[in-house]
């Protein structure tokens, strides 16, 4: 939490951001609450959501590690970051070679993450609209169906979508909602990916530091 040290305006910015944050998890809960009851039902839905609902929940864990325990990440950060862990190359040892490998590795992985993580309501998407076009007959839906027949995962369509049109419009509207989700979702294991691979970098380079101790003092 910033103290008052800190200027009014990025407090205002930090406290909307945390009011924000929780909002929408709260707004998700009571989703994943709704999607259960109503897919609970049919084995068959419910099967196809539990991974969806279980990405939702290691969501909402991560927003309130980060949140409860940012100081605690911070600290961690900031020791990782201390002038005493830098060592100066020797031979084949070779610090910041390391370190600009671990931070190419963590670049290409966060960017992977959100790249896979967007796409799963991308392919969803893809998918639902060649069905709805393969099986609309012009501008109607088929008969005895309707749009949520042909969305990929359990959604809530809040207009009308009496045609294939509107049911198009509906799946774009589902496709960007999942996407908002997942790239905070990204965003927050990027976090962790990031602290997780620099301390295994920094720990590597202590040992390869302590192993070549003789040759660095004589």
């Amino acid at each position: 939490m910033p103290g008052r040290e800190i200027r009014l305006a990025p407090r205002v910015l930090y406290y909307s951001y945390v009011f924000c944050a929780y909002a929408t998890t709260t707004f998700f809960f009571v989703c994943e609450c709704i999607i259960l009851r109503e897919t609970i039902k049919d084995p068959n839905k419910f099967v196809r959501q539990l991974a969806m609902m279980f990405t939702h929940l290691k969501g909402i864990m991560m927003l309130h590690t980060l949140v409860f325990n940012g100081n605690a990440i911070e600290k961690v950060m900031e020791a990782l970051q201390d002038e005493k862990y830098v060592y100066e190359a020797q031979d084949e040892f070779q610090p910041g070679l390391m370190l600009r490998k671990a931070r190419r590795v963590t670049c290409v992985l966060s960017v992977m993450a959100f790249v896979l993580y967007n796409f799963v309501g991308v392919s969803g998407h893809i998918s639902s609209t060649i069905t709805l076009n393969g099986k609309a007959v012009g501008n109607d839906l088929p008969a005895n169906t309707t749009c949520y027949d042909f969305l990929p995962y359990y959604f809530y369509i809040p207009f009308d979508a009496g045609n294939k049109f509107r049911c198009q419009v509906a799946l774009v509207f589902m496709d960007v909602s999942l996407d908002v989700f997942a790239m905070v979702i990204a965003t927050y294991d990027g976090v962790f990916l990031t602290l997780m691979n620099c301390l295994k970098t920094q720990l590597q380079i202590v040992q390869c530091a302590v192993r070549t101790l003789r040759e660095r003092c004589i």
